[in-house]
């Protein structure tokens, strides 16, 4: 949150998800002459050189996106205080962990398990774990985590889809659970987003839309993430070469919309040439992309409150979308730097 209501929010946790019961983003400054807000740094005395800057501060230009609405008055505009509920863990492991136990309280019939060193079959599989109403949870790819294990067993999982490269000797940990592990993965990255949809379709995820993003960057597959969990909508990772393979893809699936996630500097418009229905939800950068794709989260149903992650690194993101979309029926919101 930007201004005096962002700064009581100080303080920072590796790995932190924030859920907000309302998000701001402040737009550009008052013109010359006007009152300066007092939620913004006081322009400088003379001989006291640049104000300090405020990091919570948006860019120039930036537009109002609140919810609720703000309380507006003559004097200026003003924010009433609301709830932030911070979601954490020492690392991308336990804050995986934290998501599901606030998320899935009760537990859950089914799990996705994907590698926390990288981000492309996590994010691949957060349409199927909406789809199987369930947690989305990291591990080291080699082992199963012990936090993780103590998590799948107070789920009571009778299932848990295993997504990319994890070893074997995790498959047998899982086992070891008493749940039912079952492998998802293909040649690459690619290969294991499509494997997951087609999972995700027999399970009876929403097939006459996809998403469509790149796999060569985690920020916009993050920021269609809590679409893909709450729709139940899957999502395919491309890059530009593949566009043959993609339409192929997408035509196996069955859809009759895809939406591309994303600019045209990271996904050309002759990349996603030819699908069907297309459409693009994309923003001059990754956090307006985030904002454009949760439009389209609130005008589906996503009402809940959203739920905010760091955009500079991966992963605190990867189980957030999941939760956001699957757990709290919310859309996603991904911040630039952050205070």
């Amino acid at each position: 949150m930007g201004g005096a209501t962002g700064r009581t929010q100080r303080g920072r946790r590796a790995g932190a998800l924030v859920v907000a019961a309302c998000l701001v983003a402040l737009g550009a400054g008052p013109a010359a002459g006007a009152p300066w807000p007092p939620d913004r740094v006081a322009p400088p005395a003379p001989g006291e050189g640049r104000p300090l800057e405020d990091p919570s501060d948006p860019a120039p230009g930036a537009s109002f996106y609140a919810q609720p609405a703000p309380r507006v008055a003559l004097s200026g505009i003003g924010f009433a205080p609301q709830a932030v509920e911070r979601l954490a863990g020492s690392n991308r492991f336990l804050t995986a962990v934290e998501t599901s136990r606030v998320g899935w309280p009760g537990g859950a019939a089914a799990a996705v398990l994907a590698s926390g060193d990288d981000y492309p079959d996590a994010l691949a599989g957060s349409a199927l774990a909406g789809t199987v109403g369930g947690p989305l949870l990291l591990t080291p790819g080699g082992r199963l985590d012990a936090d993780v294990a103590a998590e799948l067993r107070r789920l009571d999982v009778a299932t848990v889809y295993l997504v990319g490269a994890l070893s074997d000797d995790l498959e047998v940990a899982v086992r070891g659970l008493g749940a039912d592990p079952e492998r998802l993965r293909g040649e690459d990255r690619y290969a294991t987003a499509f494997a997951v949809a087609q999972r995700a379709a027999e399970l009876g995820a929403e097939t006459a839309t996809v998403l469509v993003a790149s796999g060569e960057g985690f920020a916009d597959a993050l920021a269609a993430s809590a679409l893909a969990a709450g729709l139940r909508q899957p999502i395919l990772l491309t890059r530009p070469g593949l566009r043959d393979l993609l339409a192929e893809r997408v035509a196996e699936l069955g859809a009759q919309r895809s939406v591309v996630v994303g600019g045209t500097a990271v996904l050309p418009d002759d990349a996603v040439a030819g699908l069907p229905g297309l459409e693009r939800a994309a923003g001059l950068e990754r956090s307006a992309t985030a904002a454009a794709v949760a439009d389209r989260a609130r005008a589906a149903g996503l009402a809940g409150a959203p739920v905010l992650v760091g955009g500079e690194s991966f992963p605190a993101g990867l189980s957030g979308g999941t939760f956001a979309g699957g757990a709290r029926r919310a859309p996603l919101l991904v911040t630039g730097r952050r205070d």
